[in-house]
């Protein structure tokens, strides 16, 4: 799932540069980088499984995003950090 979001990340961003007036070339790839952060919401519910976003950079990559143009996908980013947050306020 990591892997496939960070794929998913860096082709939007190489097609947003490459194409940067012409949303159409990107717009598919925007779809499947928000549906990707969809499913990383399962990873919020596993806390155990937090040091796996962090050993592969997933945080640095998410964190990255936060600049993004699309606020749909900024969004769903926001959604994912406070589950994360809450479940880790539910550890302690």
């Amino acid at each position: 799932m990591i892997l496939t979001f960070e794929k998913r990340s860096y082709k939007n961003q190489e097609l947003r540069i490459k194409f940067p007036d012409n949303p159409e070339k990107f717009m598919e790839s925007e779809l499947d980088l928000n549906d990707i952060i969809q499913e990383m919401h399962v990873i919020a519910t596993m806390p155990d499984l937090y040091h796996l976003l962090v050993e592969l950079n997933a945080v640095q990559s998410l964190l990255g995003l936060l600049g993004h143009d699309n606020t749909d996908i900024l969004q769903c980013l926001q959604q994912l950090s406070c589950e994360r947050l809450s479940a880790l306020c539910n550890l302690l």
